[in-house]
């Protein structure tokens, strides 16, 4: 019984789904975002992107093409 505790709480911290891994992925997205947001309109123009953008590049989810609706 302590070793299947045991291997949950392990699994827990270092498997695919482990809740540090999700912090950290979170985290750098929150940053991505935050650092785009601060640059000017001229400086997201020069690297081909709009603020409408901006979210879908920190959660990398922007394949180059702007949404269509």
């Amino acid at each position: 019984m302590l070793t299947k505790i045991i291997a949950v709480v392990v699994h827990f911290f270092t498997g695919e789904a482990a809740i540090v891994k999700k912090i950290q992925q979170h985290q750098l997205k929150r940053v991505a975002y935050w650092q785009l947001n601060n640059l000017s309109d001229k400086m997201l123009r020069d690297i081909g992107i709009t603020r409408g953008d901006i979210r879908r590049v920190a959660n990398g989810e922007w394949n180059g093409q702007r949404e269509t609706t």
